[in-house]
């Protein structure tokens, strides 16, 4: 029969007050973690302007083709009339 053994985690009592940790380290991790956050925004900002100007770009040429395609019916209208109505 296998009998289950339970094990108490291993804890590290440090005796005396806690080390101290001087203002301007916990400063200076705050000025890392908002400049890592500040580093981040003008990337993200530049793929927005990229994606926004590439919408733009893909709606312009969509008229454009839109515009061409009716100017070519318009054309192909105008040269060759239907026979319905030959007087």
């Amino acid at each position: 029969s296998a009998s289950l053994i339970r094990k108490r985690p291993q804890v590290q009592v440090l005796l005396g007050p806690p080390p101290k940790v001087c203002a301007c380290a916990l400063r200076t991790r705050e000025v890392m973690h908002r400049d890592a956050l500040h580093q981040e925004k003008p990337m993200l900002k530049k793929i927005m302007v990229l994606a926004g100007i590439a919408a733009a770009v893909a709606v312009v040429k969509k008229k454009q083709e839109k515009d061409q395609a009716g100017k070519d019916l318009w054309a192909q209208a105008a040269d060759n009339p239907t026979s319905g109505s030959r007087h």
